[in-house]
């Protein structure tokens, strides 16, 4: 089995949403629950985002894996082989889907072989595939091998739709209004509302339903 490990590494600097949207959504005026209020946007976010297994404002990412395809040797295939399907890769490790959508860029591949040596995969070797989510090999290159047999592939991404809450699609933001509404008055409820939920369906990943990626 190839373990696939996602772990945040930098939170968004901002939130999609304000404060002052969730007070005018809530016909609040006071500044009494000011700071009570932040804190349940970025709670909402969190649950918004783990809800559809995507990121929302530009974070960053690192996706470990056990390995790019199968053991060594198929490890060292070039692009245009099969050495068949492996979880989480497509086309024997030829493609790797990513995790957290939408990507924005890669930052870095790096992998550890054998004497737990890291090295950074060229750019040249791979191409992301925005569309898909996807690290797609490039034709005639391939996966550095020989590698350890334990996370010895770590991928950092910057994830989300961009910079600004006017990024992020309105339903998605809606959904957040909506739940931090929920908590703020239902303080011993922390979930997201049904509505939040039917406006979130259309953005959930196949990780959200528990696929295989």
């Amino acid at each position: 089995m190839n373990r696939r490990s996602p772990v945040l590494v930098s939170a968004p600097a901002i939130e999609p949403v304000s404060l002052s949207d969730v007070k005018l959504f809530l016909r609040i005026d006071g500044t009494d629950d000011d700071s009570l209020l932040t804190s349940l946007i970025v709670t909402a976010r969190r649950l918004c985002e783990e809800y559809t297994k995507r990121a929302f404002i530009t974070q960053t990412w690192k996706l470990t894996l056990d390995r790019f395809g199968r053991r060594d040797p198929d490890d060292c295939l070039p692009a245009g082989y099969s050495v068949g399907p492996t979880p989480g890769l497509v086309e024997g490790g030829q493609t790797i889907q990513l995790a957290r959508q939408p990507i924005q860029s890669i930052t870095f591949i790096k992998t550890t072989d054998l004497s737990n040596t890291q090295t950074t995969v060229a750019g040249t070797t791979y191409t992301l595939d925005q569309s898909g989510g996807r690290v797609l090999l490039n034709s005639g290159q391939s996966w550095p091998c020989d590698l350890r047999a334990e996370a010895a592939v770590e991928i950092t991404t910057v994830n989300g739709y961009g910079d600004d809450g006017g990024d992020v699609p309105e339903p998605i933001n809606q959904a957040i209004i909506q739940t931090v509404g929920s908590i703020y008055e239902n303080r011993s409820c922390w979930d997201i509302p049904e509505g939040a939920k039917t406006l979130l369906a259309p953005y959930m990943l196949p990780e959200a339903y528990g696929l295989g990626f």
